[in-house]
């Protein structure tokens, strides 16, 4: 029995089950391979990080806050696409 009735279809019932039955066990998750992984997440997040604060500071810095609202009302689109 569900803790909480709610009307949010991200949060019905039958969301969970597909998603828990959507892929196959393929390999087992290994200490490198995590390793791996968090090492190259933290290498796009770095170069993603560098290359913001050089527009922000360079010669494109008044359009800052055009990306910065395009870059929120895109991943709010996103997310409605993907819920």
């Amino acid at each position: 029995m569900r803790a909480m009735r709610t009307s949010n279809p991200v949060m019905t019932g039958g969301i969970f089950e597909k998603v828990a039955h959507a892929g196959e066990v393929s390999q087992v998750m290994t200490i490198n391979g995590t390793i791996n992984k968090v090492g190259l997440m933290l290498l796009l997040t770095i170069a993603a990080a560098a290359y913001t604060w050089r527009m922000v500071t360079g010669l494109d810095g008044g359009n800052a806050g055009v990306y910065a609202m395009a870059g929120a009302i895109g991943g709010f689109i996103l997310a409605l696409i993907t819920v």
